[in-house]
C-alpha cells in the first residue's frame, strides 16, 4: 500500500493506493477448491470520512464486473 498525505489548513488528507489480497471458497468454482486473489485498492481519508474503493473484475461467464464503496463517517469522539 502506498500512501501521501497531504496537510492543509483546514484538516490532514490521506491517499492510499494498493491491493488486497484474499484466500475464498466457494461452490461451484474451481470445483469448490480455496482459490487465492488480488484486487485493487483505493482510499481517500480525512479525520472526519473515509472513502474506500474496491474493483472486482469478471472471472467467469455467468458473473459481473462490480465495484465495492464504503462510507465511514466519525460521527463522536471516544
Amino acid at each position: 500500500m502506498r500512501r501521501c498525505t497531504f496537510d492543509t489548513d483546514i484538516a490532514r488528507f490521506n491517499v492510499d493506493i494498493g491491493a488486497v489480497g484474499f484466500l475464498m471458497h466457494r461452490e461451484g468454482f474451481r470445483n469448490g477448491n480455496l482459490f487465492r486473489g488480488i484486487l485493487p485498492a483505493f482510499s481517500m481519508e480525512t479525520d472526519r470520512a473515509s472513502v474506500n474503493i474496491t474493483y472486482v473484475p469478471k472471472i467467469d461467464p455467468e458473473m459481473v464486473a462490480l465495484w465495492f464503496f464504503q462510507l465511514k463517517i466519525r460521527i463522536g469522539q471516544y
